[in-house]
């Protein structure tokens, strides 16, 4: 069993970004035209980024922004591993605001905000484990 986090990435991020912020924790990373996909390599946890064309409003629930998303990433989390899915994803946030500017939120299947940047570094409002 697995829980799905998404991450809906502000339109400008590029693929390219997101390869890079993943490689270094991940077991295989495979880029396409409008996507890229790939396992974390300690949780297993299977993630896909796609770039969303036309960029669409942000669908987590709650969530009103003046940005649109042009990414939109999921993660696959095992449930015997969320600690370690939870610390990638971090990972993530973290890398993404280090390397470029775009905003983004990370919401459990869009209904609950777990962590948000808008433009001062990620905010963490929840965490996946207790």
């Amino acid at each position: 069993m697995t829980i799905t986090m998404f991450m809906e990435i502000e339109a400008g991020a590029t693929l390219e970004v997101i390869r890079h912020v993943v490689q270094n924790i991940a077991n295989t990373v495979t880029v396409e035209k409008n996507s890229l996909e790939g396992h974390f390599s300690d949780s297993n946890c299977f993630f896909y980024f796609e770039l969303v064309e036309p960029p669409s409003v942000v669908s987590a629930e709650g969530w009103v922004v003046d940005w649109l998303v042009g990414v939109m990433g999921a993660f696959h989390c095992p449930l015997h591993k969320l600690e370690q899915s939870w610390r990638e994803i971090r990972h993530v946030m973290e890398e993404l605001s280090l390397k470029s500017s775009v905003r983004f939120v990370l919401s459990f299947q869009y209904d609950s905000v777990y962590a948000f940047n808008e433009g001062e570094g990620v905010v963490y409002k929840k965490s996946m484990v207790v």
